[in-house]
């Protein structure tokens, strides 16, 4: 029932619902045989297609890989966890898992430091740990608050569908991953072979290279100028000149995910994912997406964090990341047509870990 259909009756979850049902039944139903998972948020949605990335990691290695990506609207470390943790019990491990690192911030209510989706993906565990006090919730009292905050919303949710027409009380028998296996429209494979990620990941770059002198790419005038013409696209360029300005150095008084007061939280899961990796003998690592215009983290922080977490963290290459500003739709997700290389990237990462 929980993954039955996420928030009945909102039409920007109607994709989440297709997707929620396929979820359920790659880590419920035994039967999943994936090589590599990746858990993220829309970021990643947006920017990575699997049967793209397997193309690219076959053009250079040779060797076929089932990838499989479970994404959610929304930052989402602890239902990253809780989709690993319930894969892991009911489903050969895979080799490799790979998790977006996304920044903590404050979410919806009713709870503004768990997921807006807690209500429908969220297994008792995670509510056991709601119910516990923490450095984020440090009275007892104020975590029973949320507690039941939380629970009355999944009711209050659940019982909603009694009044949504055609709403989903569980999920269907038989397949629901048809929808994931078909090919998705407009997508083409370039299947030519490759000697290295590298070679391949500039392969695509090639193909969705601006029109700009090459020291332009990724600054704030070429995006403005490869923006010209979509009101929407320039809106959104000229919000991350404000933020970001144009330069490539980091603001000194930022830290590129441990901002927020939930952050603790949010590493809390990710830490439960590596233990979960390693006493299954999965390879893990975590990735970093830039927001439009960021510059790249500083290495002392990607560093320090990632021998904290006991793994690896991956950034996007400069030329992917600036290549990639003139593709977002909005201040965090790229076009469709970016897929490709991105993609070859995320093909690129998978290597990595295996060799490590």
């Amino acid at each position: 029932m929980r993954f039955a259909e996420p928030q009945p009756g909102l039409s920007q979850f109607e994709l989440l619902k297709d997707r929620s049902n396929c979820y359920h039944d790659r880590i419920y139903m035994g039967r999943s045989t994936a090589d590599v998972l990746f858990f993220a948020s829309s970021r990643t949605g947006a920017a990575l297609d699997p049967t793209l990335a397997m193309s690219s990691y076959e053009a250079v290695t040779g060797r076929k890989q089932e990838i499989f990506l479970f994404w959610t609207p929304w930052p989402n470390s602890e239902i990253m966890y809780a989709f690993f943790r319930d894969y892991l019990a009911n489903n050969p491990a895979p080799k490799v898992a790979l998790i977006a690192l996304s920044p903590a911030v404050k979410l919806n209510p009713p709870v503004r430091y768990v997921h807006p989706l807690f209500h429908s993906f969220a297994p008792p565990y995670l509510y056991l740990d709601v119910l516990s006090s923490s450095e984020l919730v440090h009275s007892r009292l104020f975590a029973v608050s949320d507690f039941l905050r939380l629970l009355i919303h999944h009711l209050d949710i659940n019982l909603t569908r009694l009044l949504v027409v055609n709403a989903s009380f569980a999920v269907p028998e038989g397949d629901n991953c048809h929808l994931q296996k078909a090919a998705p429209e407009n997508l083409t494979m370039d299947t030519a072979q490759h000697e290295s990620f590298e070679a391949r990941l500039n392969f695509e770059l090639e193909k969705v290279m601006p029109d700009l002198e090459p020291e332009r790419i990724g600054t704030a005038e070429g995006l403005l100028e490869t923006s010209n013409g979509d009101a929407l696209k320039t809106s959104f360029a000229k919000a991350a000149i404000k933020e970001w300005g144009d330069t490539n150095t980091w603001p000194a008084d930022r830290h590129f995910l441990m901002e927020a007061p939930s952050a603790k939280r949010s590493i809390m899961y990710y830490r439960h994912i590596v233990a979960l990796a390693k006493s299954n003998n999965v390879k893990i690592g975590f990735y970093f997406m830039p927001d439009l215009l960021s510059p790249e983290p500083p290495s002392g922080q990607v560093g320090d964090l990632a021998k904290s977490l006991g793994a690896p963290i991956f950034l996007p290459p400069i030329q992917l990341r600036k290549v990639s500003y003139h593709y977002y739709w909005d201040t965090n997700h790229v076009d469709e047509a970016f897929r490709s290389a991105y993609s070859a990237w995320f093909a690129s990462l998978i290597d990595q870990i295996e060799e490590d």
